[in-house]
């Protein structure tokens, strides 16, 4: 493992001044390259959270970013899972062990469990874009196959974003969203197709909360632009923006309470 970004570990932790976190979550949206870099730091800051190796003041500020992310606190819950399963492995073949570094080791076993990391991360772009136990985003957007009568459903809340909604022109859109309720949003753009593009959903205090892809909407829908199903428990009560990756005045205000 190389040694950590400054810039990518104090936006991870928190601590990048508003200026230069929105600024680099931008060129995440547009630059594979920039978003390589951001997930490979996240794995590192993760993995050195978990066994323990960092310093006081910087564990202090990751807990902080856990207590306001479920879906990072199920992936530190996961690679915790992962690690303890490499123990044994380590254990038995100390030479082969001491030649592979504990991401080898966690994330040799995730491979076989990609179905179920899937779950933790939503917000991962592609499978040609992102690492190979992240999430299909396409996946994870398609439309929902019939749900198996004995299988639990999540309630879903339908949200409709227009351009009348943007900042400046009146207060921004309130909605109550319970933890356990999953959020469709459609996105209003006359004579825009915005299926396949990034979106983001940033809070205005806290950084971003969830990315995603849009899908394309229903053919009744003329003008929506795309939708997208933010899964349940990835946006806690707070002031956000909704940004469509490469479309700079998309910037949809929402409001959770």
């Amino acid at each position: 493992m190389g040694p950590a970004d400054p810039q990518l570990r104090a936006y991870l932790l928190g601590q990048l001044p508003p200026a230069e976190a929105q600024a680099l979550e931008g060129r995440y949206v547009d630059d594979d390259g920039v978003r390589a870099s951001i997930e490979r730091e996240e794995d590192a800051l993760i993995e050195t959270f978990v066994d323990g190796r960092l310093d006081d003041a910087s564990r202090t500020a990751f807990e902080r970013v856990l207590a306001a992310s479920p879906d990072r606190r199920r992936r530190v819950e996961v690679v915790r899972g992962l690690m303890a399963r490499a123990t044994p492995l380590a254990a038995a073949a100390p030479v082969v062990a001491s030649r592979v570094s504990w991401s080898s080791a966690a994330w040799g076993l995730a491979a076989a469990a990609a179905v179920v990391l899937a779950v933790w991360t939503p917000w991962r772009r592609s499978p040609a874009v992102a690492r190979a136990p992240s999430a299909p985003i396409a996946a994870a957007n398609a439309p929902p196959a019939t749900p198996r009568t004995d299988a639990p459903t999540v309630p879903v809340l339908a949200l409709t974003l227009s351009v009348s909604g943007t900042r400046g022109s009146g207060a921004p859109p309130r909605i109550e969203l319970p933890p356990d309720t999953a959020l469709d949003l459609s996105l209003v753009r006359r004579g825009a197709h915005w299926a396949g593009r990034s979106i983001t959903v940033r809070d205005v205090d806290r950084g971003t909360q969830w990315r995603g892809v849009l899908a394309a909407p229903p053919a009744r829908a003329t003008d929506v632009a795309g939708v997208v199903r933010v899964p349940a428990g990835a946006l806690p009560k707070g002031d956000y923006v909704v940004a469509v990756g490469g479309v700079p005045d998309a910037r949809y205000p929402l409001f959770v309470r």
